[in-house]
């Protein structure tokens, strides 16, 4: 089986990262009542929340991460394409280089949020 790689808007990763978390939740509050104790609610799905991490390597490394940081920069949801997962639209939250300095390799870590209302 083929992965498919993993893409932002007009972004496609060289590499899948080495690590991409998808979080699912409920909005699950608890409503106390008088002479009763309390009850739960369940007020709807939470937004997916995509959190992941890789690396860049080779002598291009420092360009392709400014060229992911230039797509965060941008603003804007867009289309995020998860390996083996139907795209939905989201919203780029947080991009970090991270680790310590090695010659030709950049780790970055990374969040999307779900945006329904990204008007794609």
């Amino acid at each position: 089986m083929k992965i498919q790689p993993m893409s932002y808007k007009n972004y496609v990763w060289p590499f899948n990262p080495n690590q991409v978390e998808v979080a699912y939740s409920r909005n699950i509050q608890s409503l106390k009542l008088p002479l009763y104790g309390s009850v739960l609610q369940d007020l709807g799905c939470d937004k997916r929340v995509v959190t992941g991490s890789g690396e860049f390597i080779g002598s291009g490394c420092m360009a392709e991460f400014n060229r992911l940081a230039a797509v965060f920069t941008a603003g804007t949801s867009g289309l995020l394409r998860l390996p083996g997962d139907a795209p939905f639209p989201a919203a780029f939250a947080s991009l970090k280089m991270i680790g310590e300095a090695q010659p030709d390799c950049v780790s970055y870590r990374f969040v999307f949020v779900e945006d329904d209302d990204g008007g794609l």
